[in-house]
């Protein structure tokens, strides 16, 4: 029995050899034809890698900055944050990269750097040039037709010399024999070919060839490429960009220019709320001024009506477990003025940026002002492509004017709680006072009047305090933004790769024939 299975497998191993051989051989006879299909595949594989644009990737990385560090108790508070799971700064980055990603800064880039025209040199293998690469530049003369959609121009530049060139326009079906700098007219309008010099001078008996897009093409081709994303680490507020593009240089200048405009965009945001501020503060000095001046001449008069000299320094010895309570008054007082200040601009403003941080003691009423500028500011970028009559603008106004009821609202609740506070202090006051009955009664009216005196005096100093603090913060804001990597990328392209493209065709030429002879 063993020996008829060792004698089975052997027949098998024999049968299965010659098998083998058999297929081998029947497909060794058509060896021209797998030769002959996998030098056509690699050839065509050659060719589309010498033909096909190649693509680069570049990268850049900024960090924003952590408005918490170095406020105490608020650092502690977003340190808690961060241990239960709380993603304050995870909502802040997210909310700057859709900032980033806006059509609103994308076409601010465009319109910068003229992305709507493009570049490339070469008939059949047409390699992109950043526009500092190209050797002519094209300028509309109406610039205004870039904003029209069905806008659309392509020109074949054939360079003579560096200041006569053959302009071929597609569109226009139409070539001629141009100057540079001299205006032409084609299907765009009337355009202008500037030389860049030296550059146009390697360029000569070349072909450049242009390319013009509506700038909303350019500004939607924009948003789509650029890659915008958070850092992998959770509380991290780096954010990272990436772009593929046949341009190292052309792709860089974009990515560098989108950071620069995000960051012109912070500090005009900045810069408003600064001069808001500013103008607030301003307005309530003059009219101080003017109490201020009011009161000291009534001090003056009382003093020379009752023949007084020093009525501090006599009075002092009897007011000084008073002291206390007139401090509270005065700063009870000093927040009813702030309100009612506040609560008149606020009325009188009731669609511009208020004034924030002007020492109310609320934070509430600050936390909903900020929301309010928030607000103010996206309507004024709006505005700035649009008109009122935008169903969105009219939907911020309408939460515009929601919010500065709000703001008076809350206004209102802390002048009621503010004023309760304030009569408190004033009830122990009035005991105290009762306790200097014999003062004299002119030493108790020059009192009056230098309390009055004393709460004028201070709210003007306070303003003056606050408007030098705006100041040195407009003057000395830090940057809104570091960056870590400016745009880079390497000059090893991401695609098409050779490898892959080279092993493909080989597994095509391979598969190719086989396929045709089962067929």
């Amino acid at each position: 029995m063993p020996d008829n299975l060792s004698q089975l497998s052997s027949d098998s191993q024999e049968d299965q050899q010659i098998n083998i051989k058999a297929l081998f051989e029947q497909y060794f006879y058509y060896w021209k034809w797998f030769v002959l299909s996998i030098s056509i595949v690699l050839f065509s594989a050659f060719l589309y890698l010498k033909f096909a644009t190649k693509q680069y990737k570049v990268d850049a990385k900024i960090l924003l900055p952590n408005e918490n560090e170095g406020k105490g108790e608020l650092a502690g508070l977003a340190d808690l944050a961060s241990i239960t799971g709380s993603t304050g700064n995870t909502a802040k980055v997210m909310d700057q990269i859709d900032v980033l990603k806006s059509r609103r800064l994308a076409g601010k880039v465009v319109d910068t750097l003229n992305l709507n025209i493009s570049y490339s040199e070469g008939r059949f293998k047409k390699e992109m040039l950043a526009q500092q690469e190209s050797p002519i530049r094209l300028f509309l003369v109406n610039s205004n037709i870039s904003y029209q959609d069905t806008i659309k121009g392509r020109f074949r530049v054939d360079i003579l010399s560096s200041t006569k060139v053959i302009l071929e326009d597609e569109f226009g079906k139409n070539t001629k024999e141009i100057l540079l700098g001299t205006k032409v007219k084609s299907s765009l309008g009337e355009i202008i070919l500037l030389p860049q010099t030296p550059i146009i001078q390697s360029f000569i008996n070349k072909s450049i060839n242009i390319t013009v897009l509506p700038r909303l093409n350019a500004l939607e081709n924009l948003v789509k490429e650029i890659n915008v994303t958070p850092n992998q680490e959770k509380q991290s507020y780096i954010i990272n960009f990436s772009t593929t593009s046949a341009s190292v240089l052309q792709a860089s200048k974009i990515i560098n220019e989108l950071i620069n405009q995000y960051n012109l965009d912070l500090t005009q945001d900045k810069d408003k709320l600064t001069k808001a501020t500013s103008k607030f503060i301003n307005e309530r000095l003059d009219k101080i001024s003017g109490d201020l001046s009011h009161v000291d001449s009534k001090a003056e008069s009382f003093k020379e009506g009752n023949r007084l000299i020093d009525v501090e320094s006599e009075a002092k010895l009897f007011l000084e477990n008073a002291s206390e309570s007139d401090k509270k008054v005065v700063e009870q007082r000093t927040q009813l003025q702030l309100v009612d200040y506040m609560k008149q601009y606020v009325q009188s403003n009731n669609t511009e940026l208020l004034p924030t941080n002007i020492g109310l003691q609320d934070l509430s009423i600050e936390k909903t002002i900020v929301e309010y500028n928030k607000m103010v500011l996206e309507r004024d970028d709006l505005l700035k492509s649009s008109t009122i009559d935008n169903p969105v603008i009219k939907n911020i106004n309408d939460n515009i004017r929601v919010l500065n009821n709000n703001v008076i609202k809350s206004l209102n609740n802390y002048r009621n709680v503010t004023q309760l506070a304030l009569n408190s202090a004033q009830a122990k006051k009035s005991e105290l006072q009762g306790k200097l009955s014999n003062l004299p009664k002119q030493e108790r009216g020059f009192k009056d009047i230098s309390r009055e005196q004393q709460i004028v005096e201070s709210l003007y100093l306070f303003l003056l305090q606050k408007r030098e603090e705006n100041e040195i913060k407009a003057a000395a804001t830090p940057d809104n933004l570091k960056i870590i990597d400016e745009a880079f990328g390497s000059n090893i392209p991401v695609s098409p790769k050779k490898s892959i493209v080279l092993l493909g065709a080989l597994i095509v030429g391979v598969i190719l024939p086989f396929g045709i002879l089962y067929l």
